[in-house]
């Protein structure tokens, strides 16, 4: 997971649960469904492992955060994983 010295910067305003921009339109929603029915996501389909860690900010050790890693076993001594923040369908991809 990829780390900085730097401190984070400050949050759009709200609460953070919506994301900053403007709502999905028609088209986009329909490009979405047509992405979903033509892409295979053959990697993503390949990843058969689930950890859950605790993990700290290298600038803030006295903040920690929940890490859901997914893996895939790439060869008998590597693995590779995509890191989020959460295990809902409304997680955010956080690291790999």
């Amino acid at each position: 997971m990829i780390s900085s010295d730097k401190a984070p910067d400050s949050m759009p305003v709200g609460d953070g649960s919506v994301p900053p921009g403007k709502p999905m339109t028609v088209g986009h929603q329909v490009i979405d469904k047509s992405a979903h029915m033509l892409q295979t996501l053959i990697p993503i389909k390949q990843m058969s492992q689930y950890v859950c860690t605790f993990s700290v900010y290298g600038h803030d050790m006295s903040r920690q955060i929940e890490a859901h890693h997914y893996i895939s076993r790439v060869n008998p001594d590597f693995l590779q994983s995509a890191v989020y923040d959460s295990n809902n369908s409304s997680a955010h991809l956080i690291g790999c």
